[in-house]
């Protein structure tokens, strides 16, 4: 019989109040970088959380979290602040309580090999957004206004 072990309520207090702290910085256009990644971290942990209970509309709303978050370290390492749109900060806020939900229900070893995997994948040589995974695994998504013109 194998036995897991949940992540203490203390651990899954912690970790969210981070997150949601990070989403309040986002959101005034104040995070720092350490709070970006934080984001991007529990963006994709989302992402392998839910595995097979992903819906393609549930990647199209984490796909734009990353590129709001991708925008806001562009816009940093320029000196300028990105606040996101309003559009934006209902999918972080969606994307956010999934993470909550699923934070909640994950076993310590998988939360654990789950940053690990992260790890790996930040500091390999390729990258992978998750733009690219709806891209390929759904049909492509209709182009955004911006990309029409």
């Amino acid at each position: 019989m194998t036995v897991t072990v949940p992540l203490s309520p203390a651990a899954v207090q912690s970790t969210s109040l981070k997150h949601h702290l990070a989403f309040v910085s986002w959101q005034g256009g104040t995070a720092s970088m350490t709070q970006g990644g934080e984001l991007m971290t529990m963006l994709y942990l989302t992402y392998l959380f839910l595995g097979d209970e992903l819906t393609r509309e549930g990647l199209a709303i984490m796909v734009v979290v990353e590129e709001a978050l991708q925008r806001a370290v562009v816009h940093d390492f320029e000196g300028e602040v990105a606040r996101p749109t309003l559009d934006e900060r209902a999918c972080m806020a969606a994307t956010l309580a999934e993470y909550d939900r699923l934070l909640r229900r994950t076993p310590t070893y998988l939360f654990a090999a789950a940053r690990l995997h992260l790890q790996k994948l930040y500091t390999g040589d390729r990258v992978l957004t998750l733009a690219a995974v709806l891209a390929t695994e759904c049909d492509a998504p209709p182009p955004r206004d911006e990309e029409r013109r």
